[in-house]
């Protein structure tokens, strides 16, 4: 039945956005993998545990899950080592 509904929307649409629950938070996401051209991991600095972040990548490490970027945010150029690029991000 989901085979079914991401072939239909492959037809239909150039992109199909899904957008789940926290992945391992929920059972949930798991099946969604395999629809996915490209996983975003999003992590808040200061707010996502590091514990949980590094059980996922170990999660698509086994199973050889390559597709994926992260998307770090909230990150305080002033505040951190990487301050010094503080200029180089912003825009004019």
């Amino acid at each position: 039945m989901l085979d079914g509904l991401f072939d239909r929307l492959r037809s239909e649409f150039d992109y199909v956005v899904i957008d789940s629950t926290p992945a391992g938070i929920v059972a949930d996401t798991n099946p969604l993998i395999k629809y996915a051209s490209l996983i975003l991991l999003v992590c808040r600095n200061n707010f996502t545990r590091k514990d949980v972040f590094n059980d996922i990548l170990n999660l698509f490490r086994t199973n050889r899950i390559d597709n994926f970027e992260v998307v770090f945010n909230d990150l305080n150029f002033r505040k951190s080592r990487y301050g010094m690029y503080n200029a180089y991000y912003k825009k004019d």
